[in-house]
């Protein structure tokens, strides 16, 4: 029989590479080993709570997390860090009173002497409270203390998740510049990281996917008075996400390298050059493997964005019936999404009807 350790560190490595379900099993075959330590089990439950929700499986996630808060009653490093991703799954449903008591109670209780790493940790999470509550010259300050940990804690690649958050609240401001300043240093972040990562390659993808945000949103004289604009950094962060999914063999992740790719080849009115691309996000949309939790298709999440970009070429290029067939497509594979992945945008303000009513 393998050691709980043993198992905690394959489910991590598994995690490193985005296979969840894989990672999954590991953890929770280290929670049923004997004599568990306490520390070892805390910190194998929200490892677990991670994963669920990186398969935007927010209640098995929380409960989780839940059975982790007692256990973690008198260690208070600990404690504050469950409170802090419970906050954040509150966050991601919607439940934003109960992000703001967890956000403010893992402070409180965090200890003067805590590492910066977790330290920038609490804070990058009451940033996105601020952000969702608004205040976005609060969600600034709190970001720029999180990133100064960050620093202090050598740990690049929290650096530039805290960066991506920062550029929102800029643009929020209307601070085009420095939101496309904030995109950038974050790139600069990815780029420092020599090894290769889930984690790294999904926040490549949120810079390419904000940058390109970003250019619909500012003025055409702001973006340009950047060193980069905006849809430079669109492209070479996904460009480089692209690179690293192909390394990963990872298929939701080539799925948004490739669907986000044809995407900025649309916004250009290059259909000839988005057209491969996004079938190629089809393809791998439809290779994510059905979760085996909830004998849905996790990836109809992500599937039904590439048919709807399909039907959008094909309406551009005049080709009418097969806009239509991409679209109806696009309907059936929106009909057996999660609630929970429907309403996971923690910095989205739109409803579901909001966000996929124009596919109807």
């Amino acid at each position: 029989a393998q050691t709980a350790q043993a198992l905690f560190e394959q489910g991590q490595d598994a995690s490193q590479h985005g296979d969840f379900e894989p990672a999954i099993r590991h953890w929770q075959a280290a929670l049923k080993t004997d004599n568990l330590d306490t520390q070892l089990h805390i910190h194998i439950l929200i490892q677990l709570a991670t994963a669920y929700q990186a398969l935007g499986l927010s209640d098995p996630a929380r409960d989780t997390l839940l059975q982790a808060l007692p256990l973690a009653d008198n260690q208070p490093l600990l404690q504050a860090t469950v409170l802090t991703n419970l906050s954040d799954i509150s966050l991601a449903t919607r439940q934003d009173t109960q992000a703001h008591d967890y956000a403010y109670k893992s402070l409180e209780i965090l200890p003067k002497e805590a590492p910066a790493l977790i330290r920038a940790t609490l804070l990058n999470n009451l940033g996105n409270v601020q952000t969702v509550e608004a205040y976005y010259a609060k969600a600034i300050e709190t970001y720029t203390d999180s990133i100064k940990f960050a620093q202090t804690a050598g740990n690049p690649l929290l650096q530039a998740k805290i960066l991506i958050n920062l550029a929102y609240a800029y643009s929020k401001t209307e601070q085009w510049q420095t939101a496309t300043k904030s995109l950038e240093s974050a790139l600069q972040q990815l780029d420092a990281i020599d090894h290769n990562s889930y984690d790294k390659t999904f926040s490549l993808l949120s810079v390419g996917a904000w940058a390109q945000r970003l250019d619909r949103q500012a003025p055409v004289t702001d973006a340009k008075a950047n060193r980069q604009s905006p849809k430079a950094i669109a492209l070479a962060a996904l460009n480089k996400a692209l690179t690293l999914a192909q390394q990963l063999e990872n298929a939701r992740l080539l799925s948004y390298a490739y669907g986000y790719l044809g995407h900025f080849y649309e916004t250009e009115q290059r259909y000839a050059d988005s057209l491969p691309l996004t079938r190629q996000a089809i393809f791998f949309a439809q290779k994510d493997p059905t979760s085996f939790f909830t004998q849905q298709n996790q990836a109809s999440e992500i599937l039904y964005r590439w048919q709807w970009q399909l039907g959008r070429l094909f309406k551009a290029t005049h080709k009418i019936d097969q806009a239509i067939e991409s679209y109806r497509n696009a309907v059936n594979s929106l009909q057996p999404v999660r609630w929970e992945l429907a309403i996971g945008y923690r910095k989205s303000l739109l409803s579901f009807r909001d966000i996929v009513g124009p596919v109807y």
